[in-house]
Order: structure tokens, then sequence, then C-alpha cells
């Protein structure tokens, strides 16, 4: 049988989902599958750090706002 880390995501999930995994392989199969997870949300953010600059500026603005309109109160 392969190491757990060298099995796929969808091979790791079976296993996982019918309990051919138990007690540390298990808790391994769960950190490998948090930390691809992990990497594939650091990937796609870094292809796409201009969406993340919209949102910021457009939270700061929202923040701006709210505490324009509770000094004017």
């Amino acid at each position: 049988m392969p190491k757990v880390h060298e099995l796929s995501d969808e091979e790791l999930r079976k296993k996982l989902a019918r309990g051919e995994l138990s007690g540390k392989k298990a808790l391994t199969a769960h950190a490998v599958l948090r930390r691809r997870r992990r990497e594939r949300i650091q990937e796609w953010l870094t292809r796409h750090s201009w969406l993340a600059a919209i949102l910021a500026a457009i939270g700061l603005a929202g923040i701006f706002a709210v505490s324009q309109r509770d000094a004017s109160e």
C-alpha cells in the first residue's frame, strides 16, 4: 500500500469514509487533506491578488462609511 501522503485527495477521502484508515494514519490523512486545501487556497489567492485588493478596499470603505455615519449622529 502506498504511503498516506502519496495518495490522491479522492483516495484519501474514500479510505477515510470507509474506515480503512485508523489511528495515526487517519490523523495523518486529515492533516494531509487540510494542508493540500490550504495550499490550493493560497495558490488561488496568489493568482487572484487583484480580487483581494478590491475586497480590502470595499471593506475599508465600508468601515469609514459607518464611522462617518456614527460621527454625524
